[in-house]
């Protein structure tokens, strides 16, 4: 019955990604902000910003490959250009000969045709280089801003981590501060037992003092004690004397 109703509510949750965009949309939303908590659980911001900047050096390792296609492209077309030039000049020598040859009209027309047609190629591949170079210079001081851009925020991050290590100093130093406060505070308290310890003696010494009378009274006692020490060696030196009273 159980893994009925678990099937059961797996196959509803299969639908709802699969037909319901909202829930869908939903259910990523939640996933990307609970693992975005615990990453930035398991790491610290310094670690996370040296992160960030390795992604940003990659992308300009990237932008730096396209910065140079559009470089090569530019140089290339400039090469079609002088290509296309050439090719007019060409055509300018074969209407030249032509003409000293008294070529036909028909090649002399021809000949025209070709050169109109070239002058055109280089309106139209000139109008291509002028856009390519613009792209290009564009394109180069765009990679120069980023390339500015990293080094200053390389720089930023080694501040950050600076700081982040005066930080996890000062962190340590206040765990050691509070450390010896705790010590003092202990210290302290152990004081006080031990006042009551000592209190405790003097309590009993007190006691014993107070068990044994006043001091008259311990002072009869010990005479008492003394005559009765004296008599008992008085009779032991009759016994032995054989004068026994």
């Amino acid at each position: 019955m159980l893994s009925t109703i678990i099937y059961i509510l797996v196959g509803a949750f299969v639908l709802a990604m699969i037909f319901s965009k909202s829930f869908r949309d939903k259910v990523l939303v939640t996933l990307r902000i609970k693992s975005n908590e615990a990453l930035d659980k398991a790491t610290t911001p310094i670690e996370r910003e040296k992160d960030q900047f390795r992604q940003l050096v990659a992308k300009a390792r990237d932008q730096q490959a396209k910065v140079a296609n559009v470089i090569a492209s530019f140089n290339s077309a400039k090469k079609d250009l002088d290509n296309k030039k050439a090719a007019v000049d060409a055509v300018k020598a074969d209407y030249k000969l032509a003409v000293q040859a008294k070529a036909s009209e028909a090649t002399l027309n021809d000949l025209a045709a070709k050169h109109s047609a070239a002058q055109a190629a280089i309106s139209a591949q000139a109008q291509i280089v002028e856009n390519l170079g613009k792209a290009a210079e564009e394109a180069r001081k765009a990679l120069d801003t980023t390339r500015e851009n990293l080094k200053k925020l390389e720089a930023d991050i080694q501040s950050d981590e600076a700081k982040s290590e005066l930080a996890a100093a000062l962190r340590t130093t206040g765990e050691a501060i509070q450390q010896a406060q705790d010590v003092g505070s202990t210290l302290s308290q152990i004081g006080e037992e031990r006042k009551k310890i000592d209190d405790e003696l003097e309590r009993a010494r007190a006691g014993v003092e107070l068990a044994k009378g006043s001091k008259t009274d311990q002072e009869m006692a010990e005479i008492r004690r003394q005559a009765e020490v004296e008599a008992s060696r008085k009779q032991l030196d009759a016994e032995l004397s054989g004068t026994s009273k």
